[in-house]
C-alpha cells in the first residue's frame, strides 16, 4: 500500500462518516471512482461501509441528544406533537427506516428515531 492509496482510504472514510449528514455528499460515486483508479474494491466498499454506520450511528445520537435537552427544556412537560410522533414511529418507524438509503430523507428519519426511541 503505498502513503497515496493510504490517503485516498482516509479520505474515503472521512467522506463516507459524513455522507449520512445533510452535507451532500456522492459516496457512491467517489467508491465507484477509487475502484476505477486501482483501489482494492473489497477493501474500498468495506471502508466506506464502516464510515457510513459511523455516520449514521453519529445523526442517530444527535437526535437522541436533543430529545434530552428539549424534554430537559420543557421539564415535565409532555406536549402532544411528541406524544403524536411517539405513537405514529413506534408503530411505522422499522419500516420508515427501511428508507433510510434515500437521499435528505433517509438523513431526517435516521435523526427523528434518534428523538423518538
Amino acid at each position: 500500500m503505498s502513503p497515496s492509496s493510504i490517503g485516498g482510504y482516509f479520505l474515503l472514510i472521512l467522506l463516507a462518516v459524513l455522507a449520512p449528514t445533510p452535507i451532500p455528499i456522492p459516496l457512491d460515486e467517489i467508491v465507484i471512482a477509487l475502484i476505477a483508479k486501482g483501489f482494492n474494491p473489497i477493501f474500498v466498499i468495506a471502508v466506506a461501509l464502516i464510515g457510513d454506520l459511523i455516520g449514521t450511528f453519529f445523526i442517530f445520537k444527535v437526535g437522541r441528544k436533543s430529545r434530552d435537552f428539549i424534554d430537559e427544556y420543557h421539564k415535565k412537560r409532555k406536549r402532544k406533537d411528541y406524544a403524536f410522533a411517539d405513537k405514529l414511529f413506534r408503530k411505522y418507524g422499522k419500516y420508515a427506516l427501511l428508507l433510510s438509503g434515500i437521499p435528505f430523507l433517509g438523513d431526517a428519519l435516521i435523526f427523528i428515531a434518534g428523538f423518538i426511541v
